[in-house]
This record gives C-alpha cells, structure tokens and sequence, in this order.
C-alpha cells in the first residue's frame, strides 16, 4: 500500500484522503468518511508547511501515542533529530 500510495501522489499530485481507525468500521462509516474527504477543498497549490510551523524551537518529551492509552511515557532517546525549513 505504502508504494501505491506514494506513486499515486507522485503521479497525480496532492490528493485528499482520509485515515480510519476502529475495532469495527461500518459501510456507513466508509461512505461518510470517503463523502468527508471529498468535500474538503484541494490542496493543490497550498503551503501547507507554513500553517503546521512552529516560530520557537522546542524540545519534544512525549512518547510513542497508541491507540488504546494515548501518550506512552517516552523512553530512553535513541534518536536526535532536527528539523527546519527555510522561509521564502
């Protein structure tokens, strides 16, 4: 699916979509989740970066989030990650 996935976006572009999570999903909740996506405007052409950053750095504290209790306690890092952008 991964593959499809991100073929498609290559080949098509920005798309909207939708996530489903659930111990059961009905037909009703496909058709209202498919008829969500495809009401929401396009996305292409949006900068969507620009809405989702931060203007501070931060230090993230959380841990690993699972469906069935939220936020785990985080564990020892085994990471160092940084990330940044460049303004236009």
């Amino acid at each position: 699916m991964p593959r499809a996935l991100s073929g498609g976006l290559r080949e098509e572009g920005a798309q909207n979509g939708c996530l489903m999570a659930g111990a059961t999903m009905t037909p009703d909740d496909e058709a209202r989740a498919l008829a969500a996506a495809r009401a929401a405007p396009s996305m292409s052409g949006l900068d969507l970066a620009k809405v989702v950053s931060c203007t501070e750095p931060y230090e993230w504290s959380g841990g690993i989030w699972a469906l069935d209790g939220g936020y785990q306690q985080a564990g020892r890092a085994r990471f160092h990650v940084a990330a940044y952008g460049a303004e236009d």
